[in-house]
């Protein structure tokens, strides 16, 4: 009846709306991640407190709603894993250690998570590496160079009753004069 494809209509353009809302943000938080592997490429050390500062003025709670907390994480390997920790220990993170624990023969540990209160405290030191649905997103964000979203997760930090599922997105950080 024409009733009822006045109502699929309505209903197919909400669907063709939102759908256009969710590309819309997803397509924002992906510039954030390549604002921030630029904001690397700035300086040859990036501090706690630079990363700080420029999270803070991206003012994400009012420019990128969802997002929970922007995190530079850094790739170890296993034999550097202990000169690593040290000196993380070193800039004032005493009790920073790489979670969960275990020998892996490599780790991508959050080294950074603003805006730096509440759970994303939690996180830092969590080996994203140590999942496999994150691995895979980071190996296609490492691969092509560009952002890269995760399959379904519990993000960090959260226990999984507490929460629904999210998930992350990655861009690599390569170093500078490396090729890639």
């Amino acid at each position: 009846t024409s009733i009822e494809m006045d109502v699929r209509q309505r209903f197919e353009a909400e669907i063709e709306r939102t759908r256009l809302v969710i590309q819309s943000r997803m397509q924002a938080y992906a510039e954030v991640l390549i604002a921030g592997a630029a904001f690397f490429t700035l300086k040859d050390q990036v501090s706690r407190a630079d990363w700080g500062d420029y999270v803070a003025r991206l003012d994400i709670g009012e420019h990128f709603p969802g997002i929970q907390g922007t995190a530079y994480a850094q790739y170890v390997t296993a034999k550097d894993k202990a000169a690593y920790i040290a000196a993380v220990r070193a800039t004032g993170l005493a009790d920073y250690d790489i979670r969960p624990p275990g020998e892996r023969a490599d780790y991508v540990a959050i080294l950074y998570n603003e805006p730096y209160v509440g759970r994303n405290q939690k996180v830092i030191g969590f080996d994203m590496a140590s999942s496999d649905v994150r691995r895979l997103a980071m190996e296609r964000a490492r691969d092509t160079g560009a952002p890269a979203m995760s399959g379904r997760v519990v993000l960090a930090g959260e226990k999984p009753d507490d929460k629904p599922p999210g998930f992350v997105m990655y861009m690599p950080v390569f170093r500078q004069g490396m090729p890639t």
